[in-house]
């Protein structure tokens, strides 16, 4: 499993039944394509705005340049994300 830190971008749906949830992060290596197939942690990047979160992701790459999100921690918390309670 790799980890990398960078900021959330352009999320987007693209199946919900099975949930998988396709994103951007920005790193200082360059930009990853990310895809979460996890219910709560897909509800949980469809939430956050674009480009206001730097995240820790670790996952595994499955195909060249996807990057499947096994864990997600946010770096830079706010107030309104711990009053929501999203725990990912």
């Amino acid at each position: 499993m790799k980890t990398y830190v960078g900021i959330l971008g352009d999320a987007r749906l693209i199946s919900s039944a099975p949930i998988l949830v396709s994103f951007t992060l920005d790193t200082p290596e360059g930009t990853i394509r990310c895809l979460v197939c996890d219910y709560n942690i897909s509800n949980a990047i469809m939430m956050f705005p674009d480009r206001q979160f730097v995240l820790q992701v670790t996952g595994r790459f499955f195909k060249p340049n996807q990057f499947e999100i096994r864990k997600i921690k946010v770096k830079n918390p706010k107030r309104i994300i711990k009053k929501l309670k999203i725990k990912v």
